[in-house]
């Protein structure tokens, strides 16, 4: 696999991450907090796909080290389309749906991690850096939400 190709799977990761937090955002339409956590999230992974897209314009232009691509990004692809899939045909409660997306988000985050240093310059390399404190941000977000709803629950 090549870098184009790469990021070619990142763009897609990223759009169907976002597909999947609109589905819940739709799905949580009558819990306002979620789906606004949702929307929130949504448009962040929009964010993201925008900068691998400019990644992948300057990858796609410059010499990349394709030797330090560690996991097939294609597989990871399949998987979640095939989860968006599965989602939008069985709703999750707003606990469901939380947990699941912080296991996506820091799975995902590990992934962007194996990925940095693959460009010859490093201000190319830090857009990868960003993207991950980005990640981190939106992933204590969520943890703050399911922290919230789980004291709900134990509370009970």
């Amino acid at each position: 696999m090549n870098i184009c190709d790469l990021l070619d799977n990142c763009i897609q990761i990223e759009q169907t991450l976002g597909q999947i937090y609109r589905v819940f955002m739709e799905q949580q339409a009558s819990h306002p907090e979620y789906a606004r956590l949702w929307e929130k999230t949504a448009q962040e992974e929009q964010n993201h796909e925008q900068q691998f897209i400019m990644a992948k314009r300057l990858a796609c232009s410059v010499k990349t080290d394709a030797t330090k691509l560690s996991q097939p990004s294609i597989e990871l692809v399949k998987k979640l389309t095939a989860l968006k899939g599965r989602l939008a045909e069985i709703p999750l409660s707003p606990y469901e749906s939380l947990r699941l997306a912080i296991d996506l988000e820091e799975k995902l985050s590990a992934f962007h991690m194996d990925q940095m240093n693959i460009f010859p310059d490093e201000s190319t390399n830090r857009l990868f850096k960003s993207m991950m404190d980005n990640d981190e941000e939106h992933i204590e977000a969520l943890k703050t939400a399911f922290a919230r709803i789980s004291s709900h629950f134990t509370s009970k």
